[in-house]
């Protein structure tokens, strides 16, 4: 009996340590079940974010966050750390939201030219960063020609290039030259690039849109047929970011149901934003980076050249602004000036007003072959007319200034040594009527004011 007994004990301690160490394991792996759990989930969240951009695995993205649809302050800008639009793999890194082409039209007018071997015309109109400064050489490494190179390849007709950008310039100068370097052309294509200049020329929202709205309205008018490109690029200071003027170009596209390709977001994308191995300064790339930014264009045509009916484009019947203008003017003020003041030509080499001026050194000059000058200190002219809008093309150097009363409201342009005032849009949302403006030249010491006036722009 007592062998049994002690028998008994052994078996009974032993099933109490086997017992411990089988809930110990269940607890173990429980624990383990669920750490591995956790992990895949956040495993595929980064999958789903990094890869297929399709609206489920967008609609999973709890980060994802509105960016504001316009921007009224001059500082206003959305930084990308502001908003999630899809995480990386394995990073933290932010993708920019890039604005969408889904409701934007197709450029099925331009491409079916390009399939019928007709002749195709292709303009693009902006500042530098269109030009190529920067490159190596802005005709063979720019984004713009490796653009056109694309365009060429698609077709065994001829395609003509119509480079029409003009460097530091934004879009206001871009509306008053727009019948001479893009209606004149009749352009099958037109890429707008402006935002970024507006952006350094401090613009405001309505200018901006009164300005793209004009060249949108006025080449549908002549042309109904022509398709456009809105052109976004971006600089060092606004990586990852949608700008003020950026939004407002934006803005004015999507109204219009115009194409975006958003050279610098996508650059800042592609790269996870380590993009200054890119730039030559802080705005303008160099051979890689409009590489890459002509890489990103040819991928953006290559989904908006599709097939498609060749048809007239539709307009909304009111401007998104609707204090914007139907007509421009470019006023020579040649017939408006006294013996105080002296005409001059931009291409005479000796005259000192427009030393180192735009006007100069661009084709600014064919479009404004002359200025008026003062030959004292205090010249004044005054200048009436009718319109909504008024402002100013010219240089006026360091030391010297510009007085503009219009309807007794004024404002003064104070010159800088760079000469890089080429726009100055003064007065908006006037009444549209009759106006009366009076300029006076000024300059310290009663010397000569360094001031050269090469036109008026005013808007109807």
């Amino acid at each position: 009996m007592k062998q049994f007994f002690r028998v008994l004990s052994v078996f009974l301690v032993l099933f109490i340590v086997l017992s411990l160490c089988s809930c110990k394991n269940k607890k173990d792996n429980n624990s383990n079940y669920e750490d591995e759990y956790f992990s895949i989930e956040g495993d595929n969240e980064n999958s789903s974010d990094a890869g297929d951009n399709s609206a489920t695995d967008n609609e999973k993205t709890n980060d994802n966050k509105k960016l504001p649809s316009n921007g009224n302050s001059a500082n206003a800008s959305v930084n990308a750390d502001d908003y999630k639009a899809g995480k990386n793999s394995g990073s933290s890194f932010y993708r920019m939201d890039i604005p969408s082409r889904v409701n934007a039209y197709k450029l099925s007018n331009t491409y079916s030219k390009l399939k019928s071997n007709q002749k195709v015309k292709v303009a693009y109109f902006g500042g530098s960063v269109t030009s190529g400064t920067g490159s190596s050489s802005e005709n063979t490494k720019s984004w713009r020609a490796i653009t056109t190179k694309y365009i060429s390849s698609l077709t065994s007709g001829k395609v003509t290039e119509v480079n029409a950008a003009l460097g530091g310039t934004g879009s206001y100068l871009g509306a008053a030259r727009f019948d001479n370097r893009i209606i004149s052309e009749n352009p099958d294509l037109v890429f707008i690039e402006f935002a970024i200049n507006d952006y350094y020329n401090d613009i405001s929202d309505n200018q901006i849109k009164a300005n793209l709205e004009y060249m949108i309205r006025h080449l549908y008018a002549k042309n109904p047929y022509a398709d456009i490109i809105i052109t976004l690029v971006t600089n060092t200071d606004n990586l990852g970011k949608q700008y003020r003027s950026y939004l407002a170009h934006k803005e004015v596209a999507d109204y219009y149901n115009i194409p975006i390709v958003d050279l610098g977001g996508e650059l800042y994308n592609r790269n996870e934003g380590a993009v200054s191995k890119y730039f030559t300064d802080n705005v303008h790339p160099n051979d890689e980076g409009y590489k890459q930014y002509g890489e990103i264009m040819t991928d953006a045509l290559k989904e908006l050249f599709v097939e498609g009916s060749y048809s007239k484009h539709s307009m909304p019947s009111g401007r998104l602004f609707a204090n914007g203008y139907n007509s421009l003017e470019n006023v020579s003020p040649s017939s408006y000036i006294d013996d105080k003041w002296k005409h001059n030509s931009w291409f005479n080499d000796n005259n000192i007003e427009k030393t180192g001026s735009q006007f100069r050194y661009s084709t600014l000059k064919n479009q404004y072959p002359t200025y008026v000058a003062p030959k004292m200190s205090g010249a004044t002219f005054t200048y009436s007319f009718s319109g909504n809008s008024f402002g100013i093309l010219g240089t006026v150097k360091a030391n010297s200034s510009i007085t503009v009363v219009l309807d007794g409201n004024k404002k003064v342009i104070v010159g800088t040594s760079n000469e890089a005032l080429l726009e100055y849009p003064l007065f908006e949302n006037l009444s549209n009527g009759p106006h009366s403006v009076t300029i006076t030249a000024s300059r310290s010491l009663d010397e000569i004011p360094q001031v050269a006036i090469a036109a008026f722009v005013v808007t109807n």
